[in-house]
């Protein structure tokens, strides 16, 4: 299911609220609105997107292995407006509709003969690779090539093992998926009490843990 899109009009934070300056998203909040948004010279936050659909950019080469070519695979060209497959052929320009969606398609002739069409071309008509996008795939390939970077990397990977695991235990272990309430003030009380009723979840099963694990004598006492 698409994530919408961060409001270009959101509210300020209030001014007990610190505005943050590193957002790393999923690939859901991938899209070109919100790319652009977080590329405005007047909003000062570091934006790290994973980007692919859950594809990985595998570095292993299409000719070491039987892996599918994927929409990493292609090279886009800004200035002839155009993506580069693997095997040096050119996808032109085919559709582009009113709300800035884009589709390129290869030649058929080009797929025909193309070493990788079993792995690339899955259309059940027989039609040669497309590659579908939008206007603001320039940003898109900005943000490719920074997630690449190790120090990007590095950032990113704490939010898979600081936010996610919490997040689904909330969901699943205590079963909150939505708000009650209504409001920016309303629903983060909501969402406080959900938190503090995790985090007593937590203190009470590191207790438990050093109580079974540990001796008596060094048991270190804990804060509530």
């Amino acid at each position: 299911m698409p994530v919408p899109d961060l409001p270009a009009d959101r509210p300020p934070f209030s001014e007990k609220y610190i505005e943050p300056r590193h957002f790393c998203l999923d690939n859901g909040y991938s899209s070109g609105n919100n790319l652009a948004a977080f590329d405005d010279p007047n909003i000062d936050i570091d934006a790290y997107i994973a980007t692919g659909k859950g594809e990985n950019n595998d570095e292993r080469s299409l000719d070491e292995c039987n892996r599918n070519v994927k929409k990493l695979d292609f090279i886009y060209d800004d200035d002839k407006d155009c993506f580069m497959c693997p095997a040096g052929h050119v996808l032109e320009l085919k559709t582009r509709t009113d709300d800035d969606k884009k589709i390129y398609q290869a030649r058929s002739e080009d797929c025909d003969q193309c070493s990788y069409r079993n792995r690339c071309c899955k259309s059940k008509k027989g039609e040669p690779r497309t590659i579908s996008t939008d206007g603001k795939e320039p940003l898109r390939q900005e943000m490719i090539e920074k997630m690449e970077k190790e120090s990007s990397r590095e950032i990113y990977k704490k939010r898979k093992t600081i936010v996610e695991p919490v997040f689904g235990q909330i969901k699943k272990s205590m079963g909150f998926r939505e708000f009650s309430m209504r409001g920016v003030i309303k629903a983060g009380g909501e969402f406080s009490l959900v938190c503090a009723a995790h985090n007593i979840k937590k203190i009470v099963l590191s207790i438990r843990y050093k109580l079974e694990y540990l001796k008596e004598d060094k048991l270190i006492p804990m804060a509530a």
